[in-house]
């Protein structure tokens, strides 16, 4: 018997174009996610619902407000986050970027809390590439504004030692493009080619694969079990 699995992907262009084909409005792939594994033998077909969102602070407030049923129409088993824009926006938190990190961690974790709260989706974000092809910086030092580099280097430990206390998923994206090669995969700053694009959608069947999402057993059982803090 074949199960539906329903994944909410929320953010911008990275996880759009990595989650969705061509004919679903994504840029860069043929075989999104959902296609992507439905080429494969499974007992489970993904449908993936794709939303962009104001960033963390904007997701935070409306699910003080309400369900991700209300807000989006069904109850997902996995939530995707996107934080690419956080990186861009993080010096508009703050002006000291300890309490623009701060501010980033606090709403995730409450994001986080919520959906467990609500549906006990399992929750997984999508990191962020540090890599900048036309800016190879060697010394920080008296910018006015922080590199988009910087930046993103602040958010991926802000994710992982998150992913700590809390037990969410994390997509390495910057382990993923050094592997590629760096300039091979990433055109410009928080910017993805197709073929960076298919490395997070693979990575991301990799990882609900890890978690047993595809395994022979009721998807309200897995979703039972992931619904505490690991």
């Amino acid at each position: 018997m074949t199960e539906t699995m329903r994944v909410l992907a929320l953010g911008g262009d990275v996880v759009r174009n990595a989650f969705l084909a061509k004919n679903d409005g994504g840029a860069h792939l043929d075989h999104g996610l959902a296609t992507e594994l439905n080429t494969t033998p499974s007992n489970v077909e993904l449908a993936v619902t794709y939303d962009e969102y104001g960033g963390l602070g904007d997701l935070r407030t409306r699910l003080d407000a309400g369900t991700l049923e209300s807000i989006y129409g069904s109850t997902p088993h996995v939530v995707v986050l996107d934080v690419s824009g956080e990186a861009e926006q993080l010096t508009n938190r703050a002006k000291d970027p300890r309490d623009a990190v701060a501010g980033f961690h606090d709403d995730l974790v409450a994001v986080f809390d919520a959906i467990k709260r609500d549906c006990g989706a399992h929750v997984l974000v999508v990191g962020v590439s540090s890599f900048d092809p036309g800016d190879p910086v060697s010394n920080f030092h008296g910018f006015s504004v922080e590199p988009i580099m910087l930046r993103a280097h602040r958010i991926n430990l802000a994710l992982f030692q998150t992913s700590h206390e809390v037990g969410l998923s994390v997509i390495d994206v910057d382990r993923l493009v050094a592997e590629a090669g760096g300039g091979n995969v990433v055109p410009g700053p928080l910017e993805l080619s197709p073929e960076g694009s298919a490395m997070v959608r693979d990575e991301t069947l990799r990882v609900l694969a890890d978690y047993g999402f595809f395994d022979e057993r009721t998807l309200v059982a897995q979703v039972g079990t992931r619904g505490e803090r690991q």
